[in-house]
């Protein structure tokens, strides 16, 4: 993708997820090599972070490490309908599973954290997402209301790979978010340009097992590489 069009992306996928940090996209993510071969993203350190989960914000952290974020290829947005809000990682779910529902909730709050005060948005981020990460969504959110924009539409989480080690896990995620984008806060409606695209986005995500037992998301990057949904979804 060219770097003006990733530029422009970002911008949109900046306010979708405020509740989901976004740092620079790294070339040296080491995720996106354990997940999959691909070009590396282009690097761009955002000033907010996410609003939800959906979309990037961008936290100041070094290029590969945790508790950082890269901006999406495309807007994020709201986690799928099959997502729950139950206490994920901390069930008597099989770690695939608890993973995945993590990953999923994590969307999710994220989108409702930009709708209520900021109180209650960190009550909504602090199980699925580790400190930094919540920081940097709380910033997001932030900066999307200061421009009178919401989270608009619903994406389409399609996790294709998980790998856990130990506590910490990797996950890839080939999202559908044509359907999603940022709406004017006032009228509700979707802000022409900050629509999804149509070719899925390729995130890599890292998570971390809490004391609690419960799984958080402390790194999110949108990588070039191509990738291919599975036949079935979560939670479909």
């Amino acid at each position: 993708m060219a770097r003006e069009a990733m530029m422009a992306i970002n911008e949109s996928a900046r306010g979708w997820a405020a509740a989901v940090p976004a740092p620079d996209i790294s070339p040296r993510h080491r995720s996106a090599r354990a997940l999959g071969p691909g070009r590396p993203p282009a690097r761009r350190a955002l000033a907010a972070c996410c609003a939800i989960v959906v979309a990037a914000g961008g936290l100041a952290c070094s290029p590969g490490s945790d508790d950082s974020v890269t901006v999406p290829s495309s807007p994020p947005l709201s986690a799928p309908s099959g997502s729950g809000s139950s206490s994920a990682g901390a069930s008597s779910a099989s770690p695939r599973d608890a993973i995945i529902a993590s990953y999923q909730q994590y969307w999710d709050a994220g989108r409702k954290a930009a709708t209520v005060p900021e109180d209650q948005a960190r009550k909504l981020l602090e199980p699925v997402s580790t400190p930094k990460v919540m920081a940097a969504q709380l910033r997001g959110i932030r900066d999307i209301r200061a421009k009178r924009q919401e989270p608009w539409g619903k994406i389409v989480i399609r996790v294709y790979a998980v790998d856990i080690t130990g506590s910490t896990a990797e996950l890839g995620d080939c999202q559908d978010t044509s359907g999603a984008g940022l709406a004017d806060s006032r009228t509700h409606q979707l802000i022409p340009g900050t629509r999804g695209s149509a070719k899925p986005v390729n995130f890599s995500v890292k998570l971390k097992r809490g004391a609690d037992g419960r799984w958080r998301v402390s790194s999110i990057w949108a990588v070039e590489a191509p990738c291919t949904p599975p036949s079935t979804t979560p939670g479909s």
